[in-house]
């Protein structure tokens, strides 16, 4: 994994923690 990727998850998970929750909940069901 690279590292921009990770703070870029960090990230997400921050700022924009529903926004990720959906991308998550979208890729499980597929």
């Amino acid at each position: 994994v690279k590292p921009g990727i990770k703070a870029r998850v960090k990230h997400l998970r921050g700022e924009e923690d529903l926004r990720h929750a959906s991308l998550q909940d979208f890729w499980e069901e597929y």
